[in-house]
């Protein structure tokens, strides 16, 4: 990384206040960390509360017979009005206008382009679906074993707070907050060490149509095997037909122990070594209203649902949509 930081942190002072990419005017004054040649940038951006968590904020790869670099700091806006910032925009764009591929680009994958799917949703498309009364469990446990998945307030999710901004990412999600819901936030269905719960959730309604839905969502005591159903949401559509979507182990959601990002999953809040995950859910038919939606587990892990985003399909219905805006702390 030595060439890397020569030519990109090359006149930058070492104490900066990034803002971070995810938006919400945060600065990581303490979660950044100092550019070095060990690390170029990172900063924690998992999740703003957790701070042992840094994630690349400007990374270099290799792609095919070229390459791409990204990255997230943001700069331009004060170019020119910024000597660091605009030092900083200086250095990219003579690294990036090169006419060879850098010598300390990262190589990347040798088999083809990436089957990753990019999970993302703009605000303005986002329609977040009411769990509330479906929900069965909070987040926090107690001695009593009362809450989360029963299994004691060392294996519970008490750092993960309610509201907008509890979960990062590039996919908005409403996170019930406990105590306006009677002490219940989530869905826990049934699995190994956890057959008092439900198998099922219920309807949830929906009522609209929708070009995909965004879960959150982890699993505890997975016993799946990779690329086996551990969670399937059901959707019921206004005329009556069903679909699922099955939620595979090390795909679409993980064990929430220790998980990481798999091909239709990312981590989007991390407390330690808990994990949640995003994933998203084409629908095959968007122009067909759904009127609700059943989690239903499998029985070989303790799913998890902590809440539901669609993609609106009805652009006449924008006004009862939740204003994100009006809502941020």
């Amino acid at each position: 990384m030595d060439g890397w930081f020569s030519e990109l942190a090359l006149g930058i002072e070492s104490e900066m206040a990034w803002e971070s990419p995810l938006g919400s005017n945060r600065e990581l004054f303490e979660n950044c960390m100092e550019l070095n040649d060990s690390f170029l940038s990172v900063a924690a951006v998992s999740s703003y509360r957790d701070p042992g968590a840094p994630k690349a904020v400007i990374t270099d790869r290799k792609s095919g017979k070229g390459e791409y670099l990204i990255s997230m700091i943001k700069a331009t806006d004060r170019f020119g009005r910024d000597a660091t910032l605009t030092r900083y925009v200086e250095n990219l764009l003579g690294y990036i206008m090169s006419d060879t591929i850098s010598p300390h680009a990262i190589p990347g994958a040798e088999s083809g382009p990436s089957t990753e799917r990019v999970l993302s949703l703009s605000k303005e498309d986002a329609v977040f679906v009411d769990i509330s009364k479906v929900a069965n469990r909070g987040f926090t446990d107690d001695a009593a074993r009362s809450g989360w998945t029963g299994a004691g307030p060392d294996a519970d999710l008490r750092n993960l707070a309610p509201g907008m901004e509890s979960v990062t990412g590039l996919v908005p999600f409403n996170v019930l907050n406990p105590a306006e819901n009677g002490g219940k936030s989530c869905i826990v269905l049934s699995g190994p060490k956890g057959e008092q719960f439900p198998s099922e959730s219920g309807a949830i309604p929906v009522g609209r149509k929708c070009k995909s839905l965004f879960f959150l969502h982890t699993a505890m005591y997975v016993a799946a095997k990779p690329g086996e159903s551990l969670l399937d949401y059901v959707i019921t559509y206004e005329d009556g037909s069903k679909t699922v979507a099955p939620m595979r182990s090390k795909m679409e959601i993980g064990d929430w122990w220790k998980g990481e990002d798999y091909e239709n999953a990312r981590v989007v809040f991390r407390d330690g070594d808990k994990t949640v995950f995003a994933t998203e859910w084409i629908n095959p038919t968007p122009n067909k209203v759904i009127t609700a939606i059943n989690a239903v587990s499998k029985g070989n892990a303790i799913p998890v649902v902590l809440g539901i985003t669609a993609k609106s399909n009805d652009k006449s219905s924008r006004s009862d949509r939740t204003e994100m805006d009006d809502n941020r702390k």
